[in-house]
């Protein structure tokens, strides 16, 4: 069974040269068996989306610490005026 993927077939608006392109780099996954480079992109997928949660986490964090430090600063200015 031969893997065949084209990105002319997908309904995006991409010019000819960028179709063309991405043809070129997924040509080489075709050598491999499918279940394998699904699972490659699970994987690749998975880390992303931790990667992204994990910089979600430290904004979070980053917000939290700013949010205690003016309403304290505040607190104080209020308490003293």
């Amino acid at each position: 069974m031969e893997f065949r993927f084209s990105l002319a077939r997908l309904r995006f608006p991409l010019s000819l040269a960028a179709v063309d392109s991405l043809n070129e780099l997924i040509a080489p996954l075709a050598a491999y068996p499918r279940w394998f480079v699904l699972s490659c992109l699970v994987l690749v997928a998975a880390i992303v989306i931790w990667l992204v949660f994990k910089a979600l986490k430290w904004l979070l964090y980053t917000v939290l610490v700013g949010v205690l430090l003016v309403g304290g600063t505040l607190a104080v200015l209020l308490f003293f005026k």
